[in-house]
């Protein structure tokens, strides 16, 4: 008893107004909680797993998916207390009604279809997986392997160049010892000026190196981009739609169980023994609540003034306010009266 109490109270029903309710009603009304209830579970897993395709972490996954999930819950029990065919958008007409309800519909079932896509990727997620190895397959043909065995051969020619031309400079830095019996001015700065070439030649590969190292890696990172760009969540809903369009049956059949709880409440309550009852309960609570405010008004008044001041109303059936008092003005048809008196009454 006590879990269909709560199935209860999650559906927003006071169960101590349905105790004299049939029990049929109290059955229904606990499936229809266990269904939103059910509903709200859902949300949360399903939130979580879309927090996790996004951050590719669990510890997040719970964090952002059980925030999200309660204010998807707030939201929908908010709507599920507040819907009905019977509210007024335009007073008094099934129209306005209408209309208030589809609104709140399209909005609510603009986030079920938010809230259920990232289940139907768990679903699928062994067909997406292949499909995104092959698209990988795809992209690593494109990588030019010949393209790739010339950098490094440019690279190794360069390197080879400047292990070539670090030997000789020690060579010629030999040369300068001045110890050595033909050594001479002359033969000093001719040796310097060799030195020197052969610093620039050296300093010129090495940038030709760096320059064709960096080339190799950009070349890579691009291939890295290109390759990796579909493990990515807007990627993995593009493939979940594009080869997997039979899903968007699944997101129909589940939005009409998302949907059911609140749109057999709006469509029943007319029916519904509980809600009628529950209509009454409101309807004299707030008259009660309202008869109390026009008496304290009067007796302020009283104080105030020292005469007895009734609250103005301007419609018959205070607080509800549907009934409009309409004034008439007959001053136009005074002078026809008198005459149809004096007429009839002389």
């Amino acid at each position: 008893m006590w879990l269909i109490r709560q199935f209860w109270l999650f559906y927003n029903i006071d169960p101590s107004l349905l105790k004299e309710s049939p029990n049929g009603e109290k059955i229904r009304l606990a499936i229809y909680g266990f269904i939103s209830m059910t509903v709200i579970a859902f949300a949360f897993f399903s939130i979580g797993y879309l927090a996790y395709l996004v951050t590719l972490s669990w510890t997040a996954a719970v964090v952002i998916g059980g925030v999200l999930g309660w204010n998807f819950s707030n939201l929908f029990r908010l709507i599920l207390n507040t819907i009905s065919i019977r509210q007024s958008g335009i007073s008094g007409t099934f129209i306005g009604s209408a209309i208030s309800t589809f609104l709140r519909a399209t909005f609510l079932m603009l986030l079920i279809i938010i809230i259920i896509k990232p289940f139907e990727i768990l679903l699928y997620e062994d067909q997406i997986e292949v499909i995104i190895q092959e698209n990988e397959a795809i992209s690593e043909q494109k990588l030019n392997e010949e393209w790739l065995d010339f950098i490094d051969a440019k690279i190794n020619y360069y390197q080879y160049q400047m292990e070539v031309l670090a030997q000789e400079k020690s060579s010629q830095e030999e040369l300068l010892d001045p110890n050595l019996p033909h050594a001479s001015d002359s033969l000093i700065a001719i040796t310097q000026s060799s030195i020197q070439r052969l610093n620039n030649q050296i300093e010129s590969s090495k940038r030709l190196r760096t320059w064709f190292f960096q080339k190799k890696q950009e070349y890579i990172e691009s291939f890295k981009e290109t390759s990796s760009y579909s493990n990515n969540l807007v990627e993995r809903f593009r493939i979940l739609h594009k080869y997997f369009p039979e899903t968007w049956i699944f997101t129909l059949l589940l939005s009409v169980v998302f949907l059911f709880p609140i749109l057999i409440k709006a469509f029943t309550k007319d029916s519904s023994a509980y809600y009628k009852k529950e209509v009454e309960f409101e309807r004299d609570l707030i008259t009660k609540e309202y008869d109390a405010f026009r008496t304290q008004y009067q007796k302020q008044m009283l104080e105030v003034t020292g005469q007895s001041i009734t609250y103005f109303e301007t419609c018959l059936d205070p607080p509800f306010n549907n009934k409009p008092i309409i004034i008439r003005d007959y001053s136009e048809g005074e002078t026809e009266f008198k005459t149809w008196v004096s007429k009839h009454c002389s």
